[in-house]
């Protein structure tokens, strides 16, 4: 599955929406150690789905670089055929 500019753009801007009300937040009681660990949690969360994302384009690039081989070779395949 192929992420959309438009939905990453969506995903990042929501990311920074909640991560600046956190630090605000944070700010306001410095010594609520259960804000550290929301900001924390929300951190890992965004790594792990960056991963993930990262992961799915690599995939994709090696199905889309497969597929156009196997094309390319299904064609000298029908050329030889001939």
């Amino acid at each position: 599955m192929k992420t959309n500019l438009l939905d990453k753009q969506l995903y990042n801007a929501n990311f920074q929406v909640v991560g600046k009300q956190l630090i605000a937040w944070k700010d306001a009681r410095p010594d609520n150690k259960t804000f550290d660990n929301l900001i924390k949690c929300v951190t890992e969360m965004y790594f792990y789905t960056n991963n993930l994302e990262m992961r799915n384009i690599t995939l994709d690039t090696l199905l889309d670089k497969q597929r156009d081989e196997n094309f390319k070779l299904r064609e000298k395949l029908q050329a030889l055929t001939r």
